[in-house]
């Protein structure tokens, strides 16, 4: 089966998504796979930007990712829904939409929130209807994932069943925990999983045994 080309996509934010979008990279290695780092196309007059521009990856316009079978999109979203720069991004999808360019590409989402609870989830779930809108398949990390995670945890963690997470504080001197970042990883794994999976199934294995979904998951991440 050929490799599949995943590219991975986030907008900087003070190292907090960046270090997740290198855990999924991690993730997606350790399932066999490779991926490329790439953050929004933002205007150079942006001097935040330039300060914050990750050394590890290239700066993209959404044209770019139509070469890739799969996407995975670290949105860093302050509460609830895009920041300014991610709306810029998707408003260059016009001539995309219309051509069906990201019809049945496969997707996934992280996030990094100024808080923790359901800013997460809201910051994922605000990202669906531009998903959708393009036709993407929406591949989510799941709640059976988060599992061996929840049991006997004395603090809280980013992350829910929708994709990892991690909160940046409301002065942004928070980092991802150690958790966070495995949660990552595993999302980045089982994500790659999926995709050579789903190619698998459409190459002909009606009526092959399935793996159970708990046997991606009972290793570490």
């Amino acid at each position: 089966m050929m490799a599949r080309r995943v590219a991975i996509i986030f907008f900087p934010s003070l190292g907090h998504i960046d270090k997740l979008a290198e855990a999924e990279l991690n993730g997606i290695q350790k399932g066999g796979g490779w991926a490329d780092l790439f953050q929004v196309e933002l205007s150079p007059s942006n001097e935040l930007v330039i300060l914050m521009r990750s050394p590890v990856s290239s700066i993209v316009g959404p044209q770019y990712l139509l070469t890739y079978d799969a996407i995975l999109f670290g949105i860093s979203a302050g509460y609830k829904n895009f920041p300014p720069e991610w709306y810029l991004f998707w408003e260059q999808t016009s001539s995309l939409w219309t051509s069906i360019g990201f019809w049945k590409k496969h997707a996934g989402v992280f996030v990094s929130t100024e808080v923790l609870g359901g800013c997460q989830e809201a910051a994922c779930i605000a990202a669906m209807s531009t998903l959708t809108y393009h036709g993407l398949f929406y591949v989510p990390l799941g709640e059976t994932a988060l599992l061996p995670y929840k049991e006997g945890l004395a603090y809280g963690h980013g992350a829910s069943a929708w994709g990892a997470g991690t909160s940046q504080g409301s002065d942004g001197s928070c980092l991802p925990s150690e958790i966070e970042l495995e949660i990552a990883e595993l999302q980045g794994k089982l994500f790659y999983q999926h995709i050579i999976e789903g190619c698998q199934r459409k190459g002909g294995t009606r009526g092959k045994k399935r793996r159970p979904v708990t046997d991606n998951i009972s290793e570490n991440p």
